[in-house]
């Protein structure tokens, strides 16, 4: 939820946290059950991972446009990506964008970064920066996709150098 800074909430274990970052605080709630009336579930553990370097950006926000398309009509995209640079960020090297299907880079001339080499494989559009942006900008992202849903959600995550641990850019819907 944009507006109280609290993510959606995530059912599952094992993989990565998708929470807008970075951030101060962080909340869970643990819903148990049981299908044996004389036994009571048990929480064991909880184990959260964090890093504090090797941030790509203070803050990040993303929005795409247009939200709503025709099903299966090959669409062109608009991805704005806002970054947030400061002092000790460590400065944004490759972006990836989750997006409907696989997808075509548009013209990006113009733009604060020089787009050294981009790939689209499972529905993630990959762009390598020639030089990591160690500044606050804003980026115009276009990119052709065929989406199979009338509503999509495109997600954005922004790697430091040498990092594969991504910043995940808040939805700025």
């Amino acid at each position: 939820d944009t507006t109280t800074g609290w993510s959606d909430a995530f059912a599952s274990g094992g993989i990565q946290f998708p929470a807008p970052e970075p951030a101060r605080y962080f909340q869970y709630r643990v819903s148990m059950f049981t299908r044996d009336d004389t036994r009571s579930p048990v929480f064991r553990r909880l184990e959260v991972e964090y890093e504090t370097t090797g941030i790509a950006a203070s803050a990040a926000t993303g929005r795409v446009s247009p939200n709503r398309v025709p099903m299966g009509v090959d669409t062109t995209f608009t991805y704005v990506l806002d970054v947030d640079m400061q002092a000790g960020d460590a400065g944004v090297a490759v972006i990836e964008l989750a997006v409907p299907s696989d997808a075509e880079l548009g013209d990006m001339t113009g733009q604060a970064v020089n787009v050294a080499e981009w790939r689209s494989q499972q529905g993630i559009l990959t762009l390598v920066l020639a030089q990591p942006l160690a500044h606050s900008a804003q980026l115009v992202i276009p990119f052709q996709a065929r989406t199979y849903a009338a509503l999509h959600r495109v997600r954005a995550y922004l790697y430091a150098p040498g990092s594969a641990n991504p910043l995940n850019v808040a939805q700025n819907t």
